[in-house]
Order: structure tokens, then sequence, then C-alpha cells
């Protein structure tokens, strides 16, 4: 065994025993009027064996003391006698309970500094939980190892699509209380004394840009939710001109591009549906599609103009980006439709785990029409942040406790929601989500980003044309 581990095992079961001085030396005179007792000096002939040696200086905290007290040079005999007298010593109501010192041992152990820590050493059980989380940590390390080996080895990634069964396992947690939970905790008063050095914290771990805040002294926010929700300065995110489409938000783009068949493209080689992501409507509210049709003519019937194509862009939002979101666009909301369901993360290595994630989330679409056609924005819910907030949308509330999973409510906006500027503000998370866009556009379009490139809200996606730059 490791030194290190064997120090890690002592450290986990002694426990340090502090005497004072005092206590000491009433101690031990107890111990010697003990020796002087009858009842010890019956047992220096025991079954006509040989006599308890006085220089015997035993503990009866642990093996361990023993051992080390032999090996320090005092000599022990017969421990199965000095064991009797310490169980006569137990019995003895008048005497100290611990055990029997000479006056030479004790002069011994008085001037080894080493000797006296022993003896303050107590064994103590390691608690059950503590086993637990040892063997719970030594697993995820495993396990991690052996993702991180598969993911570097396949060429497939429908290989490290997770099974129902894990799926299953996963949609168990109490995912949606833990969020209400964290809802709570992020709206709550830090006291003065925590406030900065937590959310100093929270700054170095995230790598949070607190110089392009509007409220640069962090003492000021009075919550987390203050924190996170801060405004930005306008020179720190700037909007793209002309008729282009920029980022709603801060982030990640973890994917982008042409919807085929009435698919999205999740990661390569896996998709999910678009008739199950948006739900069966139409733009025309009185209109619904038939629940039989197949996912090729649900797109085609989303097409306002049959020469243009539908796209999508994916955006994750990391716990320490900007957390409000802005309109991509100028358009028209006319739609909302809120999908309960379940709070998975949407961290990439999660997404790229669980096939068809964002239809399993609880997310919030809004859809309407933009210059070319149809247009959504869809903000899709995450653990720990169950709270999705959309400005114009007082009537929205998610994360409800009595709600029916992969149910969904509608509104129809009447007059519509016009948005006439790029970077309008739209709504907020509580921390880090996702943001899908989709949208039609003409088959011309061009993309200005890459899959995993950075983005800031307001930065150019796309120009509808080539020539629309301005």
């Amino acid at each position: 065994m490791k030194s290190w581990m064997l120090a890690v095992i002592v450290a986990c079961n002694v426990q340090l025993v502090h005497k004072s001085s005092s206590s000491q030396i009433n101690y031990h005179n107890i111990m010697f009027t003990a020796l002087s007792s009858p009842s010890l000096r019956n047992l220096a002939t025991y079954n006509g064996k040989m006599p308890l040696s006085t220089n015997c200086i035993l503990s009866p905290y642990s093996e361990i003391t023993k051992r080390l007290l032999i090996d320090s040079s005092v000599t022990c005999h017969y421990q199965n006698y000095a064991h009797m007298s310490f169980t006569i010593l137990q019995n003895n109501t008048s005497l100290l309970k611990k055990s029997s010192f000479s006056e030479e041992a004790w002069q011994k152990t008085r001037v080894n500094p080493l000797l006296r820590y022993i003896r303050t050493l107590k064994w103590t059980p390691i608690p059950l939980g503590l086993g637990f989380a040892l063997l719970a940590y030594q697993q995820f390390r495993h396990v991690k190892k052996r993702e991180a080996a598969k993911l570097a080895s396949t060429t497939n990634p429908s290989e490290l699509i997770a099974t129902d069964f894990y799926v299953n396992m996963y949609t168990m947690l109490p995912l949606r209380a833990s969020s209400r939970m964290w809802g709570w905790l992020f709206q709550l008063e830090l006291p003065q004394p925590i406030r900065t050095p937590l959310l100093n914290m929270f700054i170095s771990k995230y790598d949070c840009n607190i110089k392009e805040a509007v409220v640069e002294d962090i003492n000021q926010y009075k919550s987390l939710g203050d924190f996170f929700g801060r405004n930005l300065k306008k020179e720190a995110r700037p909007i793209q001109g002309g008729r282009c489409l920029v980022s709603p938000s801060d982030g990640k783009i973890l994917h982008f591009g042409t919807i085929e068949n009435g698919l999205i493209e999740q990661v390569k080689g896996i998709t999910y549906s678009l008739k199950s992501f948006l739900g069966l409507r139409s733009l025309n509210p009185e209109y619904f599609f038939p629940p039989q049709i197949t996912d090729e003519k649900y797109e085609k019937g989303l097409l306002t103009n049959k020469d243009n194509a539908l796209y999508h862009c994916v955006i994750y939002l990391a716990p320490g980006d900007y957390h409000k979101f802005h309109s991509p666009a100028e358009w028209t909301v006319r739609h909302r439709r809120h999908f309960h369901g379940e709070l998975l993360s949407v961290c990439p290595g999660i997404v790229n785990w669980i096939a068809g994630l964002f239809n399993l989330n609880e997310r919030v679409v809004y859809s309407g029409e933009w210059e070319h056609g149809f247009f959504s924005m869809t903000a899709v819910g995450a653990t720990n942040v169950g709270s999705i907030k959309v400005y114009f949308d007082e009537s929205l509330h998610t994360n409800r406790k009595k709600c029916k999973k992969g149910s969904c409510e509608e509104a129809h906006f009447n007059p519509p929601i016009k948005i006439t500027e790029k970077g309008q503000p739209f709504g907020e998370f509580n921390l880090g989500s996702t943001i899908v866009l989709i949208f039609e556009a003409p088959k011309d379009i061009t993309f200005n980003i890459t899959a995993g490139q950075k983005v800031k809200y307001g930065e150019l996606i796309s120009f509808c044309n080539p020539h629309c730059v301005s």
C-alpha cells in the first residue's frame, strides 16, 4: 500500500484527544496508586507463569499504539497479562479506566514527545457516507476515462448515444425541484461579508468580464440574480448593421445549417424532428397540421416561399455568459407555445450523448415572420435553469410544480408583437441555457460562423444575401 494511502486511512480513523498538563499529572498519580493496589500485585503470578513486567507501557486506545511503543525501545512483556490487568482496572470504579504506567515508564513517556503525542490518539470509525462518497468518486473517474477513450476512438457518433435505460434513469432525478431551489437561492440577498468573495469566486471560475457591465462594483449586486442579469454597456456589444441575422446572445455555436426532410441535425449523424420541436401549428392560428403529417411535408408547410429553405442555429449559453437574450432580427411575434418537459443539462457533452434532447426539455417557442418568411426563436430550459423570463409575455410561467410533462400551453398575440430593431431585449435565463433559431431564408444564404465559435450578442451570424452587406 502506498504511503499516502496509509496516511489517508490513519487520518480518517484517528481523532486527537487533547489533555491539559494538570489532567495528565492527576491521571498518572492515580495510575501509581492503581499499580500498588493488592489486585495488581496478585497478578504478579498467574497460573504459575512469569510475572508482569513493571516496565510495560500499554495504551488501551489501539494496537498501533502498542506497536509504536515497542518500536520506541520501551520494553513490553507478556501483553496478555497486561490486558488482564487493564480488565481489572476497568472493573474498579475507584481507579482510572484507561491504562497503567510504572514510574519509570512514565518518566520515559514524559520526556519523549512522540510518545506523548501517541497517547492523544484515539481510533474512531469512518462514516459510511464518506466511504460511499469515495467509491462514487472512484467510479466517476473510471467512467469519465472510459467515455473519453470511447469518444477518441469512435468515428460513428451513434455509438456514443445513450440508451433508453440511461435516459430514463437520468429523467428520474429531481431536476425540476432542484431548479426551483436554485431559483430561490438565485434571488436571495447575499450578506455583505460574503457578497464580494462569493461573486469574485464566480467571476474567477466562469471568466466573467465585469468591465463590460454598467455597474462594475460587484458589491452593488445584492443577489446572484442581480449579478447574472447585469446590464452591459452599449459599446461592449455593437450590433451588426445591414440586412442580416445577428446573434441573440453570448455563447458558443453548437450547430447550424440547412434543415433537410424536416429533421434538424443535433450533432453529426444525429437528428431530431422539427415537427416535435415546434409543434403542430402553422403561422395561421386557426390551422393545425394534422398529427399524421410527415416531417418533410411539415417543413414545406412552414415555408411561405417555395424557393426558400429552412435553416437553424443553436447557441449554448455557459454559466459565465451574459444571461439575457435579444432579438436577432426585425420580426413580428404572433404565437407562443410553452412545452412542459424535462430539465436535462444542455452542456455540449450531454447534447452529444442524448438524442433529441431539445425535444425532451422544457422550452418556449416564439414564432412569427420576418422579411423572408417564417421565423422562430426558442428558449430551452436546462438543469438549474427552469425559470425563463420574456419581457413582453407576463403570462409565461415556467417550471411549475403542477404540470404534465409533454403537454403544452399556447398563446396567440393579438395584436402581434412587432420588434423593430435588432438587439432589442427579449428575455433572460436564470443561468446558462440554449437558444435555437429556426428561420426561412433564400437558398443563397451565407453563414459567417463556425461550429464551436464563441459569439457575443449583436455579432453577425449570416447575411441573407451575399450582396446585402452595408
